[in-house]
């Protein structure tokens, strides 16, 4: 018989009570190789956040701690400091999953009142694990102070590079479904200052349930005549094709007439596809014959299979016969097959 093990971890609360998560029994014979845990300066070394008077971005006032704040700070305290340490790889992982899922229950039991005192143990916290999970908390409990602590984070970041957490930042705003995070999410595409993450927070806007409503912000980012970088032109196509409003497509296409770069172009071409207005299809058509990047001409096939109909399979059974690059003919094939139901 193989030997089994079991770990408890213990998290200490700030009232003495003591919260036990019991962990599955393993079989170290079964369980395959041990999952590699990197140690990371981070983890150790807490970041040292210019303070938010250096960007005129500014937080919300500072409120006197209640006894309520300082018992659930005590509390949150103690889960974060819980050590990672073990006689080996298997029982480090298994106590830092046991912290991150003590420490996610925890958060998700808090609301807009603790967004002062997530923001206070963030600035402070030297593993940039637990930062994570903090910056997606003040995501999830989504108020409008929260998101102004997000945003005013973004700030500090950007000021030090920290590429990384950045993201993570970016991302947490783009959980915030609200009205207030799509005026937010807006400014900061617009800001001069966002260049660099310009696409980022396109992408976030992308997903919000109010996308729609962005069309007008989105084709200005897609536009090569006014956005120098080649990534956020990208990220906003794909933006106009996850906003779904057919009556962007005229704009889309003259998108395209203007657009040189390989890789927004094939976006816009799928961004036609997936709005699939048959007058789309002319222009499809024309990139499928004559783009000089064969990967393009692909693309335009594509949409043009999800658009459907007698034109377009017309113009790709002539690319599939005519195209002078074999894989251009053969997606010309597949999306036949595909619009025949056996591909």
């Amino acid at each position: 018989m193989n030997a089994r093990f079991a770990v408890p971890i213990l998290i200490l609360l700030g009232t003495g009570a003591i919260a036990v998560l019991a962990l599955r029994d393993r079989d170290p014979a079964s369980a395959g190789p041990a999952p590699r845990v990197e140690e990371s300066p981070e983890s150790s070394t807490a970041v040292e956040f210019p303070e938010a008077g250096a960007t005129e971005h500014q937080a919300a006032p500072v409120q006197a701690e209640t006894a309520e704040s300082a018992l659930l700070r005590r509390q949150l305290i103690d889960i974060l400091r819980q050590p990672i340490v073990g006689d080996d790889i298997r029982e480090r992982m298994t106590r830092l999953v046991a912290r991150r899922e003590a420490l996610d229950a925890f958060l998700a039991q808090l609301g807009p009142a603790a967004v002062a005192l997530i923001v206070d143990l963030l600035l402070e916290e030297p593993d940039f694990l637990n930062r994570r999970r903090l910056i997606l908390a003040l995501g999830e409990i989504g108020s409008d102070q929260a998101t102004d602590e997000l945003a005013l984070h973004y700030w500090r970041l950007k000021a030090l590079g920290e590429e990384v957490e950045l993201n993570y930042t970016i991302k947490a705003l783009g959980v915030v479904q609200s009205p207030y995070s799509f005026d937010l999410l807006t400014g900061m595409i617009e800001s001069p200052e966002t260049t660099k993450h310009r696409w980022r927070f396109v992408e976030q806007l992308g997903g919000h349930n109010n996308s729609a409503q962005a069309v007008p912000t989105f084709l200005r980012v897609a536009d090569s005549s006014t956005e120098p970088y080649f990534k956020n032109r990208s990220r906003a196509a794909l933006a106009l094709k996850w906003a779904n409003d057919p009556r962007a497509a005229p704009d889309v296409e003259r998108l395209l007439d203007s657009e040189e770069d390989k890789f927004v172009r094939q976006a816009l071409c799928g961004t036609l596809g997936d709005l699939g207005d048959p007058a789309s299809l002319t222009r499809l058509g024309s990139v499928a014959r004559t783009d000089q990047n064969y990967q393009t001409r692909m693309s335009a096939i594509r949409a043009m299979s999800r658009i459907g109909g007698e034109e377009a399979r017309k113009i790709i059974e002539e690319r599939r016969e005519n195209d002078e690059h074999e894989r251009v003919r053969l997606e010309a094939t597949h999306a036949l097959q595909g619009m025949d139901g056996s591909g």
